[in-house]
């Protein structure tokens, strides 16, 4: 008998954190309210001003509403802020009499925390978005945001107002052709303490609308440094690329900045909530105002709400399409049709990037993440692909014919009976949904997967599978769609393969060429897997569609500390 626990990962900072990016935060996360924990070193006051009040701003373009945020002072003790962030992410706060500087600050969503830092104790406002979130991990000895707190507990000039000048220098120098396309030619960005109006556009805001974010902690014994990935939204594959231990990459071309500013421009947080309004008005209505059929048969054109079908392109739900599926009571929105989905709320939505494959359908289509919760509280994560209809995002799907797609992931498999050979595995799961005709054979002769760095992988149809199987290394074909780049045992001290019979089932990379945290830190964050389907009729010629990856693995040995604690 075997058990298995896998973690599927996907965005961003928080949730390379909950897939063992990093260590633990240094700042004490307490209850609500005006709550100090102390970490038992004394303060030093030379650098304490009495009650501090800060205005906070925290906003990723779109504000963090309901963040909490927490402020830990050069001794190590933390202090929680009362209330929680409002909806343009706006907290004011005001210090113990006895904090000393520098501060760090944490604001926490949920899985999310972004950073930032104030150096002396005076009253001031202060910024906590991504890009601040890049000044502390630059700050840090490590390359982790959380760290910092810790290191100025023996080390005040770690956050020196010196220090960090060399921080947001080299960030505007990194960002310069951005900058000046988003904010106005030769304006200087002052992350930590600049005007942000969240939700205009405008202004920081309008260049915290048209960059991603991503940073990858590192492993548990900082054998891999952190790297800082600034991404264009407008095109994810051009990036600022910092490291630790490397030298910046920049892959930013003159277009890439002109589709930055167009971004920035449309104001996504104002398009991405009125889509969230949209979605929760139709939701919001009974299932047979929805559609017209509740029995499990309706289809696109059984929706008949307006505030439903204008949620798609042209008003009409037959124009969707996700990997070759629909809208219908068995397809895709299959939640129109059922009770269950009454009075689901959306949240969270945020641009996460505009897709870029120049010729097909869904060239300039938005990806929008969200969360939605039922009646019952069950939270559901995902993802939208969205048209932009005239300054209004409609559903419109991927347009692919075929159901494919790739994630990251972590697995603990374990033997109930045979407890000795349980281990833990990371790789990428890739799925093609197989489609057969009507005497049951498949469409499909071979699926080609062309990963980021270049290495083919092939998937094939068999007999009793739903989707197709990987080609396993000796070219055996078995129904599984996991590529498990590095793996080991539970027991730390079992070393080896893994058991023959597993090799024989599932799909390993040899002992030998296992990734290491080097290599898996090497991996794009964001990468693009191109799909080459090849048909069982000859005739029909082949079709690539391109899938992205939201985020890397975490280093193998987070992966395996998350496993090993949960």
């Amino acid at each position: 008998m075997k058990k298995y626990c896998v973690w599927m990962c996907a965005l961003s900072l928080s949730l390379l954190a909950a897939c063992g990016g990093g260590g633990g935060d240094s700042a004490q996360v307490v209850p609500k309210g005006n709550n100090v924990e102390s970490s038992g070193n004394s303060n030093n006051t030379s650098n304490n001003a009495g009650a501090v009040s800060l205005s906070i701003t925290a906003a990723k373009g779109a504000g963090m509403v309901g963040a909490t945020v927490t402020v830990t002072d050069a001794s190590g003790t933390a202090f929680t802020c009362p209330g929680t962030s409002d909806k343009d992410g706006k907290l004011s706060c005001t210090l113990p009499a006895t904090f000393t500087a520098p501060f760090v600050i944490m604001a926490q969503l949920e899985d999310e925390k972004q950073y930032s830092v104030v150096p002396t104790a005076s009253a001031t406002t202060v910024n906590v978005t991504p890009l601040t979130t890049v000044v502390v991990a630059g700050l840090s000895s490590t390359g982790d945001p959380a760290q910092l707190a810790k290191d100025i507990q023996t080390d005040k000039s770690k956050a020196s107002a010196d220090a960090i000048k060399t921080q947001v220098d080299a960030l505007n120098a990194q960002l310069r052709a951005v900058i000046d396309s988003t904010m106005g030619k030769d304006m200087q960005l002052d992350p930590l303490k600049g005007e942000l109006k969240a939700n205009t556009g405008t202004g920081q805001d309008g260049l915290l609308e048209a960059v991603k974010v991503s940073i990858t902690m590192p492993d548990k014994d900082n054998a891999v440094a952190a790297t800082q990935v600034i991404s264009l939204k407008a095109d994810p594959d051009a990036k600022v690329t910092i490291s630790k231990d490397a030298p910046i990459t920049t892959t930013i071309t003159p277009q890439n900045v002109a589709a930055a500013k167009t971004i920035a421009d449309s104001n996504p947080a104002v398009l991405v909530a009125n889509l969230i309004g949209r979605m929760n008005a139709c939701y919001a209505l009974p299932v047979a105002d929805r559609v017209t059929k509740t029995d499990g048969t309706g289809t696109a054109t059984d929706v008949k709400a307006d505030a439903c079908k204008g949620l798609f392109v042209n008003n009409n739900a037959s124009n969707f399409k996700n990997g070759g599926v629909g809208v219908s009571a068995k397809g895709a929105f299959k939640s129109l049709f059922s009770s269950l989905a009454d009075g689901v709320v959306f949240d969270r939505g945020n641009l996460e990037y505009v897709v870029r494959n120049q010729g097909a359908a869904n060239d300039g289509f938005w990806v929008v993440s969200y969360r939605s919760t039922d009646k019952g509280n069950n939270i559901n994560y995902g993802n939208f692909v969205l048209k932009n209809e005239m300054g209004v995002l409609k559903q419109a799907g991927n347009q692919y014919d075929h159901d494919a797609s790739v994630s990251s992931f972590v697995q603990d498999r374990e033997f109930i009976n045979d407890p000795g050979n349980s281990y833990l595995s990371t790789g990428y799961a890739l799925n093609v949904t197989n489609k057969v005709d009507a005497a049951g054979a498949s469409m499909y002769k071979q699926v080609s997967v062309t990963t980021p760095k270049g290495k083919v992988l092939y998937l094939k149809p068999l007999a009793g599978c739903g989707s197709l199987g990987l080609v396993l290394p000796d070219g055996k074909v078995n129904c599984t769609s996991f590529v498990r780049l590095n793996y080991g045992y539970k027991d730390a001290s079992k070393t080896g393969d893994i058991p023959a019979s597993e090799r024989s089932v599932l799909f390993f990379v040899p002992l030998a060429s296992k990734y290491s945290d080097s290599e898996l830190a090497a991996i794009p964050d964001q990468g693009t897997w191109a799909f080459e389907i090849e048909f069982a009729d000859a005739s029909k010629p082949k079709v690539t569609q391109m899938h992205r990856t939201l985020s890397r693995l975490p280093p193998w040995a987070n992966c395996a500390k998350l496993c090993l604690q949960t």
